[in-house]
């Protein structure tokens, strides 16, 4: 609970800040690291506090503690979600996807190319490498990514018939069609 004399705002950046930073996987002991970096003095557990609205944070510290997160200042002090403030999530987000697209397809090399030097292949690995391991690519992967638009799109609350809602699920769903099984496939 957030400490007397605090503010609506120190509660709601508290409250936002630990939200984003946990849904953005940026451990407590990274963000204590970056804000050294930035020329402030904050201890993992000061971190801690800061989201349990134990301390407050100078305003120095709270647009510190939103560029580390590659957050707006605005969204953490509880304002509405705006294109900017999207669209900067949306950066970060897609960095971190190239990224994790990046490391998974070095794994599915990896595989492969240890397959192609085994001396021997038992029946059941020759089936998957040759059947499921195709199926393992990002691409192929469309399909959940149409299930889970569907899902925000309902658990956001958002109008799912609004122009680029609309124009953003019809690509989901052509791109899930192409690279399903029976499209890919046949």
């Amino acid at each position: 609970m957030a400490a007397e004399g605090f503010t609506k705002f120190d509660t709601l950046f508290a409250e936002h800040f630990r939200i984003a930073r946990r849904s953005l996987n940026v451990s407590q002991e990274t963000v204590a690291e970056e804000m050294t970096h930035r020329g402030y003095t904050l201890h993992v557990t000061a971190v801690g506090k800061i989201e349990r609205g134990d301390r407050r944070v100078s305003i120095g510290e709270a647009a510190a503690l939103a560029d580390i997160l590659g957050l707006p200042l605005d969204l953490l002090l509880g304002g509405e979600v705006t294109l900017q403030s999207a669209l900067s999530v949306h950066q970060q987000e897609r960095r971190k996807l190239a990224n994790e697209v990046n490391s998974y397809v070095q794994t599915l090399l990896a595989i492969a190319a240890a397959a192609d030097k085994a001396a021997a292949l038992s029946p059941a690995e020759r089936e998957w490498l040759t059947v499921d391991l195709p199926r393992q690519t990002p691409a192929r992967m469309t399909s959940d990514a149409s299930i889970a638009l569907e899902a925000a799109i309902s658990r956001e609350g958002v109008f799912a018939d609004g122009t680029f809602v609309t124009l953003l699920r019809e690509q989901v769903r052509r791109d899930s069609e192409l690279n399903s099984p029976a499209g890919a496939d046949g």
